[in-house]
């Protein structure tokens, strides 16, 4: 179920890092700052989540314990 669940959160994380990536190339395309400038911060914002949600899910492959102290 856990291994499930960070499937599910991966996936998510994914969707929501390329929509705002798609803002980002539509808004430099059509060259309105403003409107690039907040689509840049919302890809961000979802690689952070990205990052944190393929970290989930490979720690769930994984047979080994987390190693904290490296």
């Amino acid at each position: 179920l856990e291994r499930r669940n960070a499937m599910i959160a991966l996936a998510t994380a994914i969707i929501a890092t390329a929509a705002p990536a798609a803002a980002t190339v539509y808004a430099a395309s059509t060259q309105q700052p403003i409107a690039l400038c907040f689509a840049m911060a919302g890809t961000f914002a979802a690689s952070f989540a990205l990052y944190h949600a393929i970290r989930w899910y490979l720690l769930m492959r994984s047979d080994a314990l987390p190693n904290v102290l490296a």
